[in-house]
Parts: structure tokens; sequence; C-alpha cells
């Protein structure tokens, strides 16, 4: 469930300096974190052509087009309704959200089993395939320790704190995957480096915002799912777009082509 930044202030508790402040700062600070991550995944990307064939490519995009599908499945719009919330969220409600990501992380996790148990991806990526949707899929429950501190900051405006777990997060990623081509795992690298990502994120965010995880479930936030709900769908055409797309295109090509087409989108 990833925060998307908003300039809202949910609170009263900081003064319009503190504001304008904290505004100024979270976009320089998003606008660079953006320069740094598109230069290290570009740079990453070009050392990769040289060790990874296009069918390796296209293994990994089929996997990360599939998975962006199920991506719908585990937001229901929670973070962004606690966020946009004029007072503070309450503890319960916290949990609550914390819980029904969990559940829907979960979910993602079993709907990636059985895909994997009929062999609906393997016949396109052989058991590679199988592995990368794992991981890839038993990181979203892990990165969903990494909501409620993001929410947090979020509201008071802490958007150069929220950065640096991404940073490290990527820096991680592409240094294990390097690292794992170069010594001849091929395409695998790329659980082994989802699979760092995810732990490395979680303990980064933790070390800047300390939550208390709960399991819980409070009537009263049903007025958040209304919200939520109704701001997840304002992506779900998009998601259509992004992903359905480029997964109809890599069931009808070979994947050495379908390759090309997610080293290029990359």
């Amino acid at each position: 469930m990833q925060v998307e930044p908003s300039l809202q202030l949910p609170t009263s508790e900081l003064s319009t300096s503190d504001v304008k402040r904290r505004s100024i700062g979270g976009a320089l600070s998003y606008f660079s974190r953006t320069i740094l991550l598109l230069l290290i995944n570009i740079g990453t990307m070009f050392v990769l052509s040289g060790k990874l064939n296009p069918s390796e490519f296209g293994i990994y995009g089929v996997v990360v087009q599939f998975v962006g599908l199920l991506v719908f499945v585990s937001d229901v719009g929670l973070a962004a309704a606690l966020v946009q919330k004029k007072s503070d969220p309450s503890r319960s409600e916290l949990i609550t959200a914390f819980t029904v990501q969990q559940f829907l992380s979960w979910l993602i996790v079993l709907l990636s089993l059985v895909v994997i148990q009929f062999g609906w991806l393997s016949q396109k990526t052989g058991p590679v395939g199988n592995w990368i949707l794992l991981v890839m899929a038993l990181s979203f429950p892990i990165a969903g320790f990494k909501t409620i501190p993001s929410i947090l900051l979020e509201r008071k405006l802490e958007y150069s704190k929220l950065v640096f777990p991404q940073i490290i997060e990527t820096i991680v990623f592409n240094g294990v995957l390097v690292w794992l081509v170069f010594t001849d795992k091929g395409v695998i690298a790329y659980a082994y480096a989802i699979a760092a990502r995810s732990i490395v994120g979680v303990m980064a965010m933790y070390l800047i915002k300390p939550w208390l995880p709960g399991l819980g479930f409070e009537r009263s936030t049903w007025h958040l799912f209304r919200f939520g709900i109704a701001f997840q769908l304002n992506d779900f055409l998009a998601r259509i777009k992004d992903q359905l797309f480029y997964l109809v295109l890599a069931y009808f090509l070979p994947l050495q082509q379908f390759g090309y087409i997610q080293w290029a989108k990359n």
C-alpha cells in the first residue's frame, strides 16, 4: 500500500510557516529522490543488459505486470483516508487499517499460490517465474508494516524522512541484483533482490518512525472505507491501462520479444 504525498494539513498542530517550510522541503525531497532513483535504476538496467538475455528480462517483466494487477486487490484506500482525516487517527483506526491491509496482502499470496499450483504463469516463464512471483507476493505483507509509519510521517508533512527508506530500498535492491547477476545466478537474482529490499525497507522505516503493530477491527471505522474505496476506484482505469495491456502483449508475444518491450518500458 503505497502512500502518495499530499499537501493537505490534516491536523492543526502545525503553524502556517511550518506547513510552508515542510511542504517546500517535501517537494524538494521527492524531486531529489526521483532523480536519484531514476539514475540508479537506469544505471542498473544498462549494466544488466550485458549479462541477462531478452528472454530473462521477459520473465521478470511478465511477473511484474501480473503482480501489478494484483496490487489493486491489496489497497482499499485506507491509507489515503487516514492521511486526509482532519483529526488525528486513533490507535484503533490505525490497527484496523493495518489488519485490513494484512488480510488483503495475504490474499495476494493465496492468489499467487493458486496461480503457481495450476501453472498458469510457469507455462510462459518456466519455474523461475513461480519463484519470483512467490517472493514478490510475500513482499506485500512485509511491506504492510511500513504503511502506518508512512501515514504518521505524511500527516506531519515529514517527507524528507519518508523518502529515506525508499532510497535505501532502491540501493539494496539494485546492489543485490547486480551482484547476483554478475555471479551468474541469472534471472532468479530478482527474487533475492526483492526479498532483501522488503526486509531492509521495513527496518529503515522503523528506525525512523517506530510503531507497535496490532491486529483488530473497529466497526466505527467503516466511514474510512467509504472514502478509501472511492479514492481507490480512481486508480482502476490506470491499472488496466498500465498492467492489463502489457499482460495481453506478454500472452501473445514470444518471451524474447516481450523482453525487449520490458527493457524499453523500464
